[in-house]
């Protein structure tokens, strides 16, 4: 463009025209700021881009974030559930110690038997049939009582044992969602941030463009 050119800055009269030669109509720079931008096509469609990309990137980690409480939830779950189960254990235990610390006694003290024999001497009687076999066969079956719940406490130790671990495991899975949870967090605020400002340039260029 030859430098022969002139600003239109009244309105033309209906009666002038231009044979030849070139029109160049500029608009003046309200501001120089890199935020106040000129009316640019190209650029307001790639920041509108940027700003959708960012949308849809909230909503999937959105989407992510509501999974994770989702696991976090049956986190929780287990962890009450293997506790009630540690309770129940433990009070089966306690209730078979109770039976064994019974049985112990009987054992120790055969109440029944000496209350036979005392009954035999204050009557000057003799015990009828082979009382000594029938009282021995009920103390081997005591005695066999006590060893099938010993055996089931080691049991129930042991389960309480597993429980305990599948909490820790259930900890350590929410800690580490959690972690995920919050990271997710932390970028969708960056990238709300990144929108907004980026939101702040095209009303300003909006403004400037109707201007």
């Amino acid at each position: 463009v030859s430098l022969n050119y002139f600003k239109v800055k009244e309105p033309v009269m209906a009666d002038f025209f231009q044979y030849k030669g070139t029109v160049i109509i500029t608009f003046e720079i309200i501001s120089y700021s890199p935020s106040s931008i000129i009316y640019n096509k190209d650029l307001m469609k790639k920041q509108v881009h940027f700003i959708d990309k960012n949308l849809n990137q909230n909503y999937s980690d959105l989407t992510k974030i509501s999974d994770l409480r989702e696991q976090i939830n049956n986190a929780n779950k287990n962890i009450q559930d293997e506790q009630t189960l540690i309770n129940n254990y433990q009070q089966e235990i306690s209730k078979n110690e109770s039976i064994m610390f019974s049985n112990d006694l009987t054992l120790e003290n055969k109440p029944d038997l000496i209350a036979l024999i005392n009954r035999s001497v204050d009557n000057d009687s003799t015990p009828r049939g082979n009382y000594m076999h029938r009282f021995n066969k009920k103390y081997r079956k005591l005695m066999q009582n006590n060893t099938n719940l010993e055996e089931s406490n080691a049991n129930l130790k042991y389960s309480i044992e597993n429980s305990k671990q599948n909490i820790k495991k259930n900890y350590q899975t929410k800690c580490k969602l959690r972690k995920e949870m919050d990271q997710l967090l932390v970028k969708i605020q960056k990238n709300n941030n990144k929108s907004l400002r980026t939101n702040d340039s095209l009303t300003t260029q909006n403004k400037n463009f109707r201007k």
